[in-house]
């Protein structure tokens, strides 16, 4: 029998397809069934999900679910983290890119989850902190046109396009922004300099299915962090480098 006995889901209705609140619900009856008892609290534009986790008193759950996308898993982990609650954290895709999920091949289905939970099964995961924001992250950060093209990707184009609208914006940010310098200082090691299109630090970066990874060694068990700058010559080369990355 699972030692978890009531799981909290930090539900974001319109990401993705807007079908977060359903598979929460999914997945709650699946909980039920085996004796697991559910409460499903959703984000609103002006209460985001680190807001919800922050809000609500943790002490009565035994797990934390993010339903919703990348974006709303890291606000659910950093919370949860900052509440100083050491409860297992679950995610169920319902975004966009799903990212995490597909990285750390957790199940799709609600159905899964809830197996998951009821069979008890959890792993270690680092996540990176931002000491100077106090902001937390399960996959990567990024500058430069990795940085703008979840800038230029907002929820209206998404819901339209979905994965294509980072796709679009990838080749737009490619024609319009030149390279950029990034200041690079690792540890006590001495700073450097470098230019390029991009940069990432990779928490995880196994990415199944892509032809090629931002950084395949990073798989978010081992304490470290990778540091990737892309550098291209060509808007030719730029744009087939991301459209691989995508």
């Amino acid at each position: 029998m699972s030692s978890i006995r009531k799981v909290l889901f930090v539900v974001n209705p319109v990401s993705g397809e807007a079908s977060g609140e359903e598979r929460a619900a999914s997945a709650a009856e699946s909980l039920r069934e085996g004796g697991v008892e559910s409460v499903v609290l959703l984000t609103e534009k002006e209460r985001p999900a680190s807001v919800v986790v922050s809000d609500t008193d943790l002490a009565p759950f035994d797990a934390v679910v993010a339903v919703g996308g990348d974006g709303t898993l890291r606000e659910v982990v950093g919370a949860v983290i900052e509440d100083g609650a050491r409860l297992p954290v679950g995610f169920l895709p319902s975004g966009t890119a799903n990212v995490s999920a597909l990285a750390l091949a957790l199940p799709m289905e609600p159905s899964g989850l809830a197996a998951l939970i009821l069979a008890n099964e959890t792993g270690a995961l680092d996540v990176a902190h931002l000491p100077d924001r106090n902001e937390y992250f399960v996959l990567m950060l990024g500058a430069g046109i990795a940085a703008s093209v979840i800038e230029e990707s907002p929820r209206s184009v998404k819901n339209v396009l979905g994965f294509g609208a980072y796709v679009i914006a990838a080749f737009k940010e490619t024609l319009l922004r030149k390279r950029s310098l990034y200041r690079i200082a690792l540890d006590d090691r001495p700073p450097i300099s470098i230019r390029g299109s991009a940069l990432f630090v990779v928490n995880l970066g196994r990415l199944p299915g892509r032809r090629i990874g931002i950084a395949p060694d990073a798989g978010g068990r081992d304490g470290l962090l990778d540091i990737v700058v892309i550098k291209t010559k060509t808007l030719f080369h730029s744009a087939a480098v991301f459209a691989q990355l995508l």
